[in-house]
């Protein structure tokens, strides 16, 4: 695949906007196409990026994200599942790069909410 080049990065995370900025500056990784989206509703992030058209997607992190349809809370394995799922059918539809980030404990648990 061919590099897309003046295309956006997004960074996608729940913190707040200006608390990731503040750590992009710090990483020396702030320009002017990274885009960062506060959200968590996998719904209206698909919403943004079929608009933005990113290169590169970054979800920091996986467990925080929710798709509405389901009844189970963010982080439950089935929402982690299908949330990765559709991202991931996403970025091969529209030739897109993810990078998903879990956390997980020592144990190899996912952290308790």
């Amino acid at each position: 695949m061919a590099r897309k080049k003046g295309l956006p990065s997004l960074y996608i995370g729940r913190g707040i906007g200006r608390q990731i900025r503040l750590r992009a500056e710090r990483l020396g990784m702030l320009h002017d196409r990274l885009l960062i989206l506060p959200e968590t509703d996998l719904s209206e992030i698909l919403g943004h990026c079929e608009k933005l058209k990113p290169e590169v997607i970054v979800v920091d992190s996986i467990q925080t994200l929710f798709w509405p349809e389901l009844g189970s809370i963010p982080g439950s394995v089935s929402q982690v599942r299908e949330t990765a799922d559709r991202l991931v059918r996403f970025a091969k539809r529209h030739e897109i790069s993810v990078f998903l980030v879990g956390h997980v404990t020592k144990e190899g648990r996912w952290p308790a909410r």
